[in-house]
């Protein structure tokens, strides 16, 4: 069995796994490569029809500045301009030129010279052509004798013929103001011509379109004249030039902005008719993998049949031990390998193990449970204690002695808050609570200090742990400021602290005015003096942070001699709905 299992393994691992992996890295090299090249070739190809389409329309600029730098014809329309009815010598010589332009461009349908008292036309003449044009007044008077590109629209020509047409206009400017404007009209087949440089079309959807997201000419011709959609139009204008996958992950987007006429050049390749020669490659490769599926499930089938009665009874086992039944059988059916036997025995002894480990633990739950019953009866010394207290208070208020009753009153506030073992954190109100009755209790004894609370509204209602501040204020008083000749000052801070990279937290600061000590020393200190004192004090407050939180606080102490002392600790930011557990 364990021959059969060797030749098993080494055939799939050696042979199989290693050809199948080769397999689908070929594949995936191969459509990678075949769709770079694709595009590739649709980016070259795209580039080189808009060098092409750049020339022929750089051929219109040139026309429109043939008039702009004819200093004759344009001192003469400005002069003509005053002028009622224009010179018939000037209407002459404006129809030669423009017939000229006419005639040397086979896709130019009209060259049309308009102003205030002139409108000269040849070639085919556009019906209203004049309100196409004054659409577009506010982007020729931004930039006055600039060449403006009109974007395809449906005109009729006045020999009754409807087409698609695009238009260059750009105003006539002398001296410092508009004498006119010189329009030539383009057929939208121009596009299409392979010497403008035509888009191929096979396997592919080619637009051109403006900056608005108009359509100026298309591979579709219904879609020459709408709007591409909206989300479509925002991806392509995220750069200059580029590709990427279409959001329905079907297609891929070619495109390249001109930088003549701003208009944008797109071709969507549908997937399918890039990887088509794929296919075929994909198909053999996926009847190989199958076949070599077929024959790993027989091998497995005739090396699995001695192991499957076993396994079962295995499993079988596991789960009715699974279900509480810490006995199991001890009748195991006998199997063909070593290995499932010493399973079984592995088992058996590990369920011995739990049996007894559950033993202990139901015994240790005794003697916890009476633990708890000896805890619950300990609770009648502090009654006594709380009694007792209450008590003298009553005596010191019948005597007026106001101080022993406020003293006495802290006193049990403070001990009924500290044998409150039930509640691990409380408010930080209450906490606060408890630091200002110690602080009434100590002001008996030392006279000559004040503290400063500096505590923002919101963190009344967050979580502390009970007595953490404490033991600081006591070292600020019994170490720092006691029997100094200057008035001690304390002052406790405790803000809420947001960050975007983490999550909020509380930050409690206790600067003191005191004589201060030296850190190193004290880290140092092993001797039972004051520094030492200090250091183990200092040490409890950092382990039950450390306990309690974990890595989730930060503690810092700052201090020199007759400077001062600064201790600061931040915590998570804990609610009434939260707990340690939730950490």
């Amino acid at each position: 069995m364990r021959m059969q299992r060797k030749i098993f393994l080494s055939f799939l691992l050696v042979i199989a796994l290693p050809t199948l992996a080769f397999c689908l890295i070929l594949l995936k090299i191969n459509g990678d490569l075949i769709e770079k090249r694709t595009l590739d070739a649709s980016v070259i190809v795209i580039q080189e029809s808009i060098k092409r389409i750049e020339t022929r329309l750089e051929e219109y600029h040139r026309m429109t500045m043939q008039i702009y730098f004819n200093s004759q014809l344009m001192n003469a329309l400005e002069q003509a301009m005053d002028e009622p009815r224009p010179d018939e010598e000037l209407i002459s010589y404006c129809r030669e030129i423009l017939k000229s332009f006419v005639n040397s461009d086979k896709h130019l349908m009209t060259a049309n010279i308009h102003t205030s008292n002139m409108d000269i036309t040849e070639g085919a003449g556009i019906i209203m052509l004049e309100q196409v044009i004054e659409a577009y007044d506010e982007e020729l008077n931004r930039f006055p004798g600039r060449l403006v590109w009109v974007p395809t629209t449906a005109m009729s020509t006045v020999f009754g013929q409807d087409d698609l047409y695009f238009a260059a206009s750009r105003l006539l400017r002398q001296s410092n103001h508009t004498i006119g404007r010189i329009t030539l009209v383009v057929r939208e087949a121009f596009f299409h011509d392979k010497e403008a440089g035509e888009l191929p079309l096979k396997g592919s959807r080619d637009y051109i379109v403006t900056a608005e997201g108009l359509v100026i000419s298309s591979s579709q011709t219904q879609l020459t004249g709408s709007s591409l959609q909206k989300t479509f139009f925002q991806s392509v204008l995220k750069d200059d030039s580029g590709c990427f996958i279409s959001d329905d992950g079907q297609s891929y987007v070619v495109h390249q902005t001109s930088g003549l006429t701003g208009w944008t050049f797109i071709r969507i390749l549908e997937k399918d008719a890039v990887l088509v020669h794929f296919d075929s490659m994909k198909d053999s490769l996926f009847i190989l993998f199958g076949l070599f599926i077929l024959f790993i499930l027989t091998f497995s089938y005739l090396l699995s049949t001695g192991l499957v009665k076993p396994l079962a009874a295995l499993v079988h086992q596991i789960d009715y031990f699974g279900e509480g039944n810490l006995k199991i059988s001890q009748t195991f059916p006998e199997s063909s390998t070593s290995e499932i036997d010493s399973l079984y025995n592995s088992m058996k002894a590990m369920t011995g193990r739990i049996t007894t480990l559950l033993e202990k633990v139901t015994e240790e739950e005794k003697l916890k449970t009476k633990a708890e019953l000896k805890a619950l009866r300990s609770q009648l010394n502090p009654h006594f204690i709380y009694n007792t207290l209450n008590t003298i208070r009553w005596m010191a208020a019948v005597n007026s002695q106001s101080n022993i009753e406020e003293t006495t009153i802290a006193l049990i506030t403070l001990m009924r808050s500290a044998s409150d073992m039930e509640r691990t954190l409380i408010p930080v109100e209450e906490e606060v609570s408890n630091i200002r009755q110690y602080i009434l209790i100590q002001k008996n004894r030392y006279h000559d200090f004040t503290l400063n609370l500096e505590i923002s509204p919101e963190v009344y209602k967050a979580r502390i742990n009970k007595f953490i501040i404490q033991p600081i204020i006591e070292n600020s008083i019994i170490h720092g400021i006691r029997d100094r000749e200057i008035p001690g000052i304390i002052t406790l801070q405790i803000y809420k602290r947001e960050s975007e990279d983490s999550e909020a937290s509380l930050e409690i600061t206790v600067v003191d005015n005191g004589r201060g000590f030296n850190l190193s020393q004290i880290r140092e200190s092993q001797e039972e003096n004051i520094e030492s004192v200090i250091h183990t004090g200092i040490r409890n407050i950092q382990k039950r942070l450390e306990l309690n939180y974990g890595r989730s606080t930060q503690f810092s102490i700052e201090s020199s001699p007759g400077q001062g002392t600064r201790v600061q600790f931040t915590i998570p930011w804990i609610t009434k709905e939260q707990d340690l557990c939730t950490m």
